[in-house]
Parts: C-alpha cells; structure tokens; sequence
C-alpha cells in the first residue's frame, strides 16, 4: 500500500468476559467489547498492541453501513462518520454486552451506575425499558466488529493515551456493574399514579425519570392549574397522564384520591407520594382501592411525632401541647417532669428543622411554646434533647425483611452548641459512608427496624432521624477538623440508638443525589417499584458498589454541604456559588454537583426570622474521608466570610436563565435541548 492510500486510522478491538466479585452467578456476569480507534500517526508499542489483539484498517468498515440494524451498530458507524482524518488522539469505545439473555430492568442503569467513574468518559444507552436483551456468543462474529455490536446495551467512550490502563478500566466497570441488571422474565407494563407532582420540573426529575426507565407509566393526581396538567409535548413525555382533584387536606381526600384512580380508563398498579402530609391520605386511598401500602396506621404514627415519641420515651418524659395554658396545666399536675436540656419542635409538618429549639431552663421553654404554638394546628413536642451525634438512617424494606441500608453521619449543627435558644438546628450537612464500626451500624439498623417493623412498616424506603451515644466514636475537633473519631476508652456497653423521628419515605431530594453518588442506590425508583410491589427489581435496585477499596458498598467518600442564606437581600443567583467555586481551585474539582435554590432576582428571607439554604453542593474523593472533610472546611470557610456579600446581589437583577457549567445529574433523552444549553430552572422548593 503506497503511502498516498495508507489509512488514516485503524481499528482495534478486544473482547472480555467479566465475572462478578462475588458468588452472584452468571446473570450477574457481562461481556466488554473494547473498539479503539487508534490514529495511524500514533505509536502503538508491544505491550498496548498486547491489549488489543485484533486490528482492522477503518476503511474495512466502509461497506458496513448496510448494517444498521441496531442502535449501538449506528452510534459506531456515526462517531466514525463524523471523525476527522486530522484527529490524533486514540479514543476507546466499550461496549457492554449481556452475558445472558434477559429483560432490561432499568434502561438507563449505565448512567445511574457510572456516573462518577471518571470526568472525561461518555454513556450512552440503548435498550428500551423493559426491552429484551438477547446474548450471543463474540467469538462467532471473527472481524465483523459491526456484528458483535447488535447486542450491546451501552456504550462508554473516552479519550486515552499510551498510559492507559485497560484492566483498571475493567476493574472499575466489574465493581459497578456485576449486579442483576437483567431479569431472566419479562416485565409486565405498570401503571403508577403520584401525588402532588412535584412543585417544578427539577425537584420532580429524578422521580420522572426514574420511572420512565423503569418503563413505569406515571399519572400525576394534583389541584388545578399545577404546571403538569396541561398537555405539552414535553409533559407528555413526563407523564401519561395528568388528573384533577381537590387536594385540601381534610378527612374526605382519601375518597376524592381512590374516585381519581378508579375513573382512569386503564388500570392503576399502585399509587404513592413524596409529600409528608399526604402520606397518611395516599395509604388511606390505597386501602381502599385494594393497592399496595403499609397500614395507614403506621403512617399515622410516623406523622405525628408525638404518637411516634411513646415508641421509647417515658410519658413523664415528653409532652404535646398547643399553647402555654397547656404546659401550665400538665405541669402543675406533675404528667411532665422537665429534665433539661430538652427538645422542642412541632409535632406535625415542620421542614428544614424550621422551629426546633434546644431548651435550657424553664423561662426558655414558655417563650418557646408562646413563638411557636401558634404556627402549628396541632402544636408541639417537647422531648428529651439526647446527647451525641445524630445521623440519618435510610432502610429499604421488603417483606418485612431490611435489603439494603446506611447511615450517614452528619456534623453538629448550630443549635448542638450554642447558647441561645434562637439558635437553629439546620443540618449542616451530611457524610457518607459512615464512620461507625460495622458492629455499631448493625446495632443500630436493628434498632430502627425493629421500630418500623412495631408500627407495621413491612415495605419501601425510610428516612429515619437519630442520635446516638455509649459508642467508640464522638465528635471531636482535631486540627480545625470536627469529625466522627475513636473514643478513649472505649464504652463498656453497647451502642444506644435514639430514635429522633420516623419520614415514611425517601429521603429528600439533596439527601437522594449523596446516596446514588455514594452507593448507586435510587431511592426513588426504589419507592416507585414498591408501591406497584415489583419485588424482584426492588431487590435488584439494592445492590451497591463492590469496590474492595471503599467501604460497605460505597465507591468514594462524599459530603453534602449547605449553604445557609446569611443575610436578606435579593439573590444573586448561581453565580455566587460559581465564585465560591472559583475561589477555590484545589477543591472546585471534588465539587461533582451544585445547585441553587433561589433564581436570581427572589427575596432572600432575614435569617433571623425564617432559616432557609442558599444552595448546596456535594464533595467527592476517592482519597479518604478527612481529604473530604478539609475540602468542605476550606469551602465553607470561604463562604461565611465572603458569602454573605456575594449571595445578595448589588444591582437589580436582569431575569434570564443562567448557564450551568458544573457538573450535574444524567439528562434523560426528553432534556436533550437542556442537555445541550444545560440552563438552569432553579427551585425555591426546599426539601430536607
């Protein structure tokens, strides 16, 4: 071949099959499918050429085109369509193929799995929901590289070099992926309908998403005039189908709920919400169309944290009241013995730890139930304030049996150590995994199932609210670093767990990004495959990581941070947290999400008088916990003390979308204009 016609590229390939790190069986095992396409300017030494032992000019591939019988067939041939002869840089496709045939359990399960593996690769995924994915054997395919391709149900793409490391690649990919991502049975369509739809589309779309590739039909059940219900091409794509009711809180809403249900022309599987006050009406509702719940009486209790406090406290040791005539009465006849410091915080509704006090004295107490009272139809607690850390424990349960679990750990709020009774208790963040011994966090997941399991909670997810004491680990400030660390000595007696409070549900939207980055877990496809009680694929959903390097399932350490709103004003925006980011360029790269819950231009609420977060982000390392914990004291540092400034915007605020140019969460195939403009649609919805 003269030099004129010599190609400009070549392609490599090389096909591995990939087993599981753990006795899980074949169905958990899957096939790689490497294409490299190397230019021909580029030195390919023994030990690369090692890696990839068949090779094919690219001008071998010319006469393919016919062959576009498969979606991963077309993204190759179109990546090669589009490649330009000058192009120098090596870039790998790996195409995952299934090592068994089955049912696709989620369509989109590459993205949720991989989607911190590493910042310069790209996913893209081809199945339809619930779509068959046959198996066949590589090795009958010879050189038709287009051929093997007809079974792949994804595809990772990167750029690479001489250095690259095709079997850590492999080893990272067999961590994330060797789980039932396959069912070996079809998958009937389901139908779900939810309450309240989510206030705007980007508090909603992990839910919408979730449940179209899980090819679960989603009918949303709102008041008039919600922003789902009228029927544009792109609502269209995020529900079925939008009905109208009444959605006043009052004893007939679970009637006007189960009339909704039953009048939809095609069958409804199931029916759940994200809201805590329309838990008890959707168990209602669903007792009554026969669909699957927990008692609505154990939503009953959860609700009410004054039912859920007799769990364990003594009754001398809490009360519920509505106004100071109250205390007055129960503590002249000696029902409430006050052991102070004490908690108090409303006993229904209350979000964002809004008027939870630590009480110290009893002058405290009285000015408290006078603030307070007043705000909440049903009034207060007021219970034991238990020393030690708090941590958040979520629990998905099936049958009565707990299938997956974690704790996160989070650092003390302001309200833990200040002095004044103002002072409040919104979390400060949230660190995951755990720092607890393996020992501890069994104990204390037995103590909170135990709970769930007393109340009648036999299935879904649970965002259970705890303190803990008598442990090997307390709160300790080491070299400006406040983090979980080895008591001296060590506790004679077990762990206590005490329960704080019960959330029926997922845990909120902030909280659920920390465990799908950390673990791989989707809460909320988890709830949504519950409440149509798909069993099989909530089991699947349930498998986390197996990376030997990270612990209890985990792929990285992470922390969810926020920032509180520090001052009144009009909001800046986005651009606040930008220059945050920018401020701080050793850790701007472990910042994989960040998000602002005020558009520019709103009012930011007085501090002083209502606690609101100015935005969050969530850091991430592979490099170890405390590398974690710095970057967040350095961040927050750095906000406090020019946040306050930054947050408020100086000059009246032009109303334009901002661009987004950090990191965020997969887009479906319905944000495919959002993906490639990434504009910003912020939220003042604020969930805990």
């Amino acid at each position: 071949m003269d030099q004129a016609s010599k190609p400009t590229h070549y392609i490599y390939w090389a096909s591995r099959t990939i087993s599981p790190n753990t006795s899980q069986g074949q169905h958990h095992a899957l096939r790689l499918l490497h294409v490299l396409l190397i230019p021909s300017s580029f030195s390919v030494t023994p030990d690369f050429h090692a890696q990839y032992p068949q090779v094919l000019p690219l001008s071998a591939l010319h006469d393919e085109s016919d062959k576009r019988t498969s979606r991963p067939a077309a993204y190759l041939l179109d990546q090669l369509a589009a490649l330009s002869s000058s192009a120098a840089t090596p870039r790998l496709y790996t195409f995952v193929l299934p090592y068994t045939s089955g049912f696709i359990i989620r369509s989109d399960f590459l993205s949720v799995r991989l989607q911190m593996l590493q910042s310069s690769y790209e996913v893209q995924s081809f199945p339809e929901p619930r779509g068959y994915c046959p198996s066949r054997e590589v090795s009958q395919f010879r050189e038709d590289v287009i051929g093997m391709l007809e079974t792949a149900v994804g595809v990772i793409s990167l750029e690479i070099d001489q250095s690259f490391d095709l079997q850590n690649l492999e080893h990272q990919l067999q961590g994330r992926l060797s789980y039932p991502w396959l069912s070996l049975h079809s998958i009937p369509e389901r139908r779900i309908a939810l309450l309240r739809g989510r206030p705007n589309y980007r508090v909603g779309r992990s839910v919408y998403s979730a449940a179209k590739t899980l090819g679960v039909s989603l009918i949303i059940i709102d008041e008039d005039k919600h922003w789902l219900q009228a029927d544009t091409p792109r609502n269209k794509q995020l529900r079925e189908a939008f009905l109208t009711i009444d959605m006043r809180e009052n004893s007939t809403l679970p009637d006007r709920i189960a009339v909704a249900v039953k009048s939809y022309p095609a069958q409804i599987d199931g029916i759940f919400t994200l809201s805590d006050n329309y838990l008890v009406a959707v168990a209602q509702a669903a007792e009554k169309l026969g669909l699957p719940t927990c008692p609505s009486s154990a939503y009953e209790i959860a609700f009410d944290k004054g039912l859920t406090r007799k769990l364990h406290a003594d009754p001398s040791e809490f009360a519920t009241v509505k106004c100071q005539e109250d205390l007055l009465g129960i503590l002249s006849r000696g029902d409430f013995r006050p052991q102070y410091p004490l908690i108090l915080k409303p006993r229904t509704g209350g979000w964002n730890s809004q008027y939870v006090r630590k009480i110290r004295n009893k002058e405290d107490l009285f000015l408290a139930v006078q603030e307070i009272c007043p705000r909440y139809v049903n009034g207060v607690v007021i219970e034991p304030y238990y020393e030690g850390p708090e941590i958040d424990v979520n629990i998905v349960m099936s049958d009565g049996k707990v299938i997956f679990e974690e704790i996160v750990d989070e650092p003390p709020s302001r309200g833990d150590a200040a002095g004044d009774v103002s002072a409040d208790f919104l979390e400060n963040g949230m660190r995951s995994p755990s720092m607890l011994p393996r020992k501890e966090q069994q104990s204390i997941f037995r103590s909170v199932s135990k709970d769930l399991l007393a109340l009648g909670f036999t299935d879904g997810v649970f965002h259970v609210e705890a303190r803990f004491s008598q442990s090997s680990m307390e709160l300790r400030d080491e070299n400006g670093l406040i983090d979980l660390v080895s008591t001296s000595p060590t506790p004679s007696e077990e762990i206590r767990c005490h329960l704080i409070e019960i959330n029926a549900r997922p845990p909120g939207l902030r909280a659920q990004i920390l465990s799908k980055l950390t673990y791989g877990i989707d809460y909320f496809a988890i709830r949504i495959l519950s409440a149509i009680n798909d069993k099989k694929r909530v089991e699947a959903a349930c498998h986390s990581f197996n990376l030997p390097q990270f612990p209890q399932g985990a792929q990285s350490w992470c922390q969810l941070v926020h920032l509180p709103v520090l001052q009144k004003g009009t909001a800046a925006g986005i651009t606040a947290i930008q220059g945050l980011l920018a401020q701080l360029p050793s850790v701007a790269p472990y910042v994989v999400e960040y998000q602002c819950c005020f558009e520019p231009g709103e009012t930011l609420p007085d501090p002083s008088e209502y606690v609101d977060v100015y935005g969050h982000c969530i850091v991430s390392s592979t490099k170890g916990r405390r590398h974690v914990v710095s970057m967040v004291d350095a961040m927050l540092r750095a906000y406090y003390e020019s946040g306050a400034q930054k947050t408020v915007a100086l000059s009246p605020i032009e109303e334009k979308p901002y661009k987004f140019n950090g990191p965020w969460e997969s887009l479906t195939d319905i944000d495919s204009h959002m993906a490639a403009t990434k504009e910003i649609d912020f939220y003042a919805f604020m969930e805990k």
